[in-house]
């Protein structure tokens, strides 16, 4: 049993020693790419909430992609997915930025379904999300929404609260983020109409205000047949009492990084 033990530790070393000789000799690029795949992490300071994405870079570390990557992926996007809809096509010529990323959300949400495995690559779950009557749980379609944002021009994040995973979109018009739920079809807007961010959202509900959701999906989605007040994701405050964001949007870069992986 100790020989075995010994062999076991003895494997398990020399791993970590090839690793760390992989490490030291890759590429400042590759570096990048895994502490971008490894080290995104999740927050929960309302300070971090309000601000844009090169303010949270600056000052909190949120991770993006360059350039290079976006347009690597872009291409093989572009080869999988479906063609470019009437109303994609419509909805990104829209000044309007909550317009824009509705559009981009109905190209491929139909509500979820099947979960995808860990071993499925991005561009595979960008090609199939939206297969039948939908796959895909929340953190997939918000993954798929930010890599579509990438390659649409807009600006997104994934944020949560203690239930379900959602995104935002950035408007630099009015210089805030807007909420989306990509798998449900959701905005949510004040009394007055104008669009809430998740904090937005939490402060409300805390008040005892009213959050008027906007259902803008299709007969995939079951906000068509019943409203989301009465949803405990959705109605309440008690599950917007922890909200959270991913610091980072670099989901091209932690798919390459797992590819080799996959196995």
């Amino acid at each position: 049993m100790r020989k075995r033990v010994l062999v076991v530790a003895l494997v398990l070393d020399a791993t970590l020693l090839v690793s760390l000789f992989y490490m030291l000799a890759a590429s400042p690029e590759t570096l990048r790419d895994i502490r971008q795949a490894l080290f995104t992490e999740i927050v929960d300071s309302p300070e971090v909430f309000e601000l844009s994405k090169e303010a949270a870079a600056k000052e909190y570390g949120f991770l993006s992609e360059d350039e290079a990557i976006v347009a690597e992926y872009s291409v093989r996007i572009g080869e999988v997915s479906n063609h470019v809809t009437v109303g994609l096509a419509e909805g990104l010529a829209a000044k309007d930025v909550a317009e824009r990323a509705k559009a981009i959300a109905l190209q491929y949400s139909k509500n979820g379904g099947e979960w995808f495995d860990d071993s499925d690559s991005l561009v595979h779950k960008i090609r199939t999300v939206g297969e039948g009557k939908g796959r895909g749980c929340c953190s997939d379609h918000a993954e798929v929404f930010i890599a579509l944002s990438h390659v649409f021009g807009l600006v997104s994040r994934e944020v949560h609260h203690a239930e379900h995973t959602f995104n935002e979109v950035y408007d630099p018009i009015s210089k805030k983020w807007l909420w989306i739920d990509t798998q449900y079809a959701l905005m949510a807007k004040d009394r007055k109409g104008d669009y809430l961010s998740l904090l937005d959202m939490m402060k409300a509900l805390n008040r005892g205000e009213r959050v008027e959701y906007e259902f803008f999906g299709t007969k995939d989605h079951i906000f068509i047949r019943q409203s989301p007040y009465g949803h405990p994701w959705y109605d309440g405050k008690d599950a917007f009492q922890s909200i959270m964001i991913t610091m980072g949007d670099n989901v091209f870069s932690e798919d390459r990084f797992n590819r080799p992986l996959a196995w």
